[in-house]
């Protein structure tokens, strides 16, 4: 059994001030060195962003690093320019932003790196395509979250996985539960003996090389400030050295088999073991514990939407550039650290930073906070008695119902089917109890913890408009503290439907603009399927044929568990015969789809929903008003 160890090194971590960086070098990043000249290899993982502080701030230990790569006692292990979450951002900026990593590492250490980290262990089918194209030859990735939907690998655990195209390239495991184990050994929450016991037990599970640590650097001898029970640091004993002791006690445990990363693959060379880490019931696998989920960089924080519309906004305005440094500055802004536990000292920084961009790109920013009360009115020629209007081209059939806040009662493409693929499922479909509700498209749900949920499936103010080409229905929901605005809009073949949602502050509470009910009966089960870019250049596609429910909530602290990237904006629903496109604008909201499939009875029960905002343990309330605007268009593939 070998023993392999990589620690990560970042700079920009989110409750780090960025006064104390050089505290950080001294206290976590040199002792590693010297670490790792006292014999103990490793792997050391950073960031080219983190690579450029850390030589602006102390060029000697960047030589120090330099020699001991050459001498092979450590191995640099990339993942970028910037910690982004690959899943998140389109193609182009997951592409460019391995590109200008490896140009960094190169410039600063002199050195290619062969092996990458998945940035926050937050990957997709999509995003290994950009690993590959930029001359990675192995992929680090989490175990612990990988094999909950692969239980077979419990007793051949693959040395290889592939992408939906069929591209392929070496995984080298990180396991949480491993590194957790380890810091709470040196932290002083277990004895030496204790650990020893644990890693006997836990390396029977892998046939060569072992993780005994996957994490943080600046967790020891250093708190980055981000939870109250982080606990506190024995001055006496330095942890590092505890450390020491620990590598000391399993060399005389299982002899000296410390290897880099890299030589931890060296021990399949006559093995292939393939697998596939991405299955519809987790499309994007991310580390540890439930709380660590895609929203936790995309719908929570100090106000993740912001942010991420805003990285949008910027990557349409420069997306025919060839200025490195606006793609550079655009990888910073979409640094996974601004999203979690940033203290507001950086985050008003960033807000400054962003402001600034946007001027030199001479555009303005959808902050989703500037209230417009002309949009809270409805003209006098409103209606006020008929329940059910029906909007129609010569290609769809639209019916909405008024008494449910003009919610989809059918929608129907005559170009496949006469029969309605999406729109209401009423009270009663279901023999099943569980499942006796009305289940809409159209509207919009704002759930506050421990108090009534808001919906705009009351009967409230409707105005209609039509001209030659457009027919165009409003409806209005007022409550004492949200206002939602719906607009629909036919066109040819097409259904537009645009939301403004208001809200009097920012608050505790889960934020979804639109509901879709597919119709069961008028889809083929066997067949169905959900696709949606997660990071890359091609569709990823999912069939559904087993129980899914992206947004089931962990906990009454963490509102979901999993979301889709939907980084093109476009989103599929199909089966063999017909496929519905639903797209929307990043740039306007970047909003966060999941599907929930089940079977219930003789049927089955198959809803899309878009978030706009979750809950978790890095959200921050605001008192500012906010306005969440987006805008779907639905359309039929045959």
């Amino acid at each position: 059994m070998k023993f392999y160890s990589i620690f990560h090194l970042n700079l920009m971590f989110s409750s780090i001030r960025e006064n104390q960086r050089k505290e950080v070098i001294e206290k976590c990043y040199w002792p590693l060195l010297k670490l790792a000249r006292s014999g103990f290899k490793a792997g050391i993982e950073l960031t080219g962003l983190t690579l450029e502080i850390i030589q602006s701030l102390d060029e000697d230990w960047i030589i120090e690093f330099k020699d001991l790569i050459k001498l092979k006692k450590v191995e640099l292990v990339g993942s970028g320019y910037s910690q982004l979450i690959g899943p998140l951002v389109p193609s182009k900026v997951n592409q460019l932003n391995q590109k200008i990593g490896i140009e960094t590492y190169i410039k600063i250490l002199g050195v290619r790196p062969k092996t990458a980290l998945i940035n926050e262990m937050a990957y997709s089918s999509g995003i290994l395509e950009h690993y590959i194209s930029n001359g990675y030859e192995s992929i680090v990735m989490e175990l612990n979250n990988s094999i909950k939907y692969n239980p077979n690998w419990k007793d051949n655990l693959p040395n290889k996985i592939k992408n939906q195209s069929g591209e392929s390239m070496n995984i080298i495991w990180a396991n949480s539960i491993a590194f957790q184990k380890f810091q709470r050994h040196v932290h002083g929450d277990i004895s030496l003996d204790e650990y020893v016991d644990y890693l006997k037990k836990a390396i029977t599970s892998y046939p060569f090389s072992f993780p005994l640590y996957t994490s943080d650097a600046e967790v020891f001898d250093f708190r980055p400030g981000r939870f109250k029970n982080e606990g506190e640091i024995n001055n006496e004993v330095s942890e590092w050295n505890i450390i020491e002791k620990l590598y000391n006690k399993l060399v005389l445990e299982f002899g000296d088999n410390f290897v880099l990363p890299s030589q931890s693959t060296d021990l399949y060379k006559n093995i292939t073991n393939m697998g596939v880490l991405e299955s519809p019931q987790q499309p994007i696998v991310v580390k540890k514990q439930n709380k660590y989920n895609l929203n936790r960089w995309a719908l929570t924080g100090r106000n993740d939407l912001f942010l991420n519309t805003t990285c949008y906004l910027f990557y349409d305005a420069i997306n025919n550039s060839e200025d490195i440094r606006k793609w550079k500055q655009l990888c910073f802004f979409w640094s996974s650290d601004f999203r979690t536990h940033i203290t507001i000292c950086r985050w008003n920084s960033l807000l400054e930073k962003v402001n600034d961009f946007a001027s030199d790109l001479e555009i303005s920013l959808n902050n989703n906070n500037n209230n417009n009360n002309n949009n809270n009115k409805i003209k006098d020629n409103h209606i006020d008695s008929q329940r059910f209007i029906n909007l129609s081209t010569n290609k769809i059939d639209l019916t909405l119902d008024t008494y449910k806040g003009c919610s989809i009662k059918e929608l129907t493409f005559k170009k496949v089917n006469s029969k309605p693929l999406l729109g209401t499922i009423n009270h009663g479909y279901f023999d099943n109890i569980d499942y006796a509700f009305d289940y809409y498209s159209g509207n919009t749900l704002i759930d506050k913890f421990g108090s009534r949920k808001i919906t705009d499936l009351s009967k409230g103010l409707v105005e209609l408009s039509k001209d030659e080409n457009l027919i165009n229905l409003t409806s209005l929901f007022n409550d004492d503290n949200s206002t939602i605005r719906t607009n629909y809009s036919t066109k040819e073949s097409k259904l537009i439907i645009h939301k403004k949602i208001q809200t009097s502050n920012r608050n505790i509470e889960v934020i979804h603009p639109f509901y879709f009910t597919f119709i069961p009966e008028n889809w083929d089960k066997d067949s169905l399927y959900f696709s949606t870019h997660n990071g890359g250049s091609k569709l990823e596609k999912f069939l559904i044929n087993k129980t899914i429910n992206h947004g089931i909530r962990y906990s009454y602290l963490i509102s979901s568990i999993f979301g889709l990237g939907n980084t093109e904006g476009e989103f599929y629903v199909g089966d063999k015969y017909k496929c519905i496109k639903f797209s929307i604008s990043n740039s306007m909201s970047y909003l966060i789809p999941t599907i929930k499939f089940e079977e219930v009875d003789n049927s089955y029960l198959l809803r899309l929903t878009y978030s706009a905002q979750e809950i978790d343990d890095t959200f921050k309330q605001s008192d500012v008003e906010q306005l969440i605007e987006s805008e779907i268009t639905i359309s039929i593939l045959s």
